[in-house]
């Protein structure tokens, strides 16, 4: 029988260990040692951007800040895999928890995440339409002009097009996935269930993208990443597997990328 979105991988095989430790055993590791963990990645992506862009004086060049980008990602998964490895070393039910097990099933849980952003897509293009309704009806930006006006430079060169494809769809994808829907996702998922679980890791996953513009105008909060930080927390639950929500944030991200291309006004 082959698997569709809303069933288990199978019946025969046990359910992915995310779920609540059961009671009497104290779940190793901790949800503060989880999420100081993903903190301190975080702090390695923010700490090396930082250092990264003050070593390029600021620069609004966007094969520059690309670099940089690419160089605090580089770092953040640096410090997310060693961790990691520490953490699962020979500990097969551990790999399991955090979602970072490859197992021979890899490519069918791959299926089912691919699966479930095809039927999430409506729903994000709907959200998308709606906004780009509202800000141009109540004249607020629900886009960042600053991105665009940087990647309206992309197409002048193939190293800044190739950069901005490896930091979008390759690093960006990795590093979140670890932070949002390893690391946090078990340590909530050891506490609480799963639409609390995928709610805040939703909630976090937009903020981290624009909280700053939020801050100042909560009409910019960032729906669309909310609504594809839900989908992301679904398929992390429903194959209980970083991997596929890797899959889905590198195509979306690249899907984006090349709209973003297309699009006449970023030229």
């Amino acid at each position: 029988m082959t698997d569709t979105p809303g069933e288990p991988l199978d019946s025969s095989e046990p359910e992915p260990s995310c779920a609540p430790a059961p009671s009497g055993a104290p779940p190793f590791p901790t949800s503060r040692l989880l999420v100081g963990l993903a903190g301190l990645t975080l702090g390695a992506w923010f700490f090396t951007t930082a250092l990264a862009l003050a070593a390029l004086g600021l620069t609004h060049d966007i094969g520059l800040l690309l670099l940089a980008q690419g160089v605090g990602q580089v770092a953040g998964i640096v410090v997310a895999i060693s961790m990691l490895r520490l953490l699962v070393a020979g500990d097969a039910d551990l790999a399991e928890r955090l979602g970072v097990r490859i197992g021979p099933d890899l490519l069918r849980r791959l299926e089912i995440g691919l699966r479930w952003y095809a039927l999430s897509l409506p729903g994000l293009l709907l959200i998308s339409a709606l906004l780009a309704y509202l800000g141009h009806r109540y004249h607020f930006s629900v886009g960042r002009p600053e991105v665009e006006k940087l990647f309206s430079q992309v197409n002048r060169s193939p190293v800044t097009l190739l950069l901005a494809a490896l930091v979008l769809s390759v690093g960006a994808p990795l590093f979140e996935e670890l932070v949002f829907r390893g690391f946090l996702f078990a340590a909530l998922r050891q506490r609480v269930g799963p639409v609390v679980t995928i709610a805040v890791t939703a909630l976090l996953f937009a903020l981290l993208h624009d909280f700053s513009r939020t801050f100042a105008d909560p009409r910019t909060f960032p729906f669309a990443i909310l609504y594809l930080g839900g989908v992301l927390g679904l398929v992390r639950e429903r194959t209980g597997s970083v991997a596929p929500g890797m899959a889905v944030h590198a195509l979306n991200n690249l899907v984006a990328l090349i709209l973003t291309l297309l699009n006449p006004v970023a030229r």
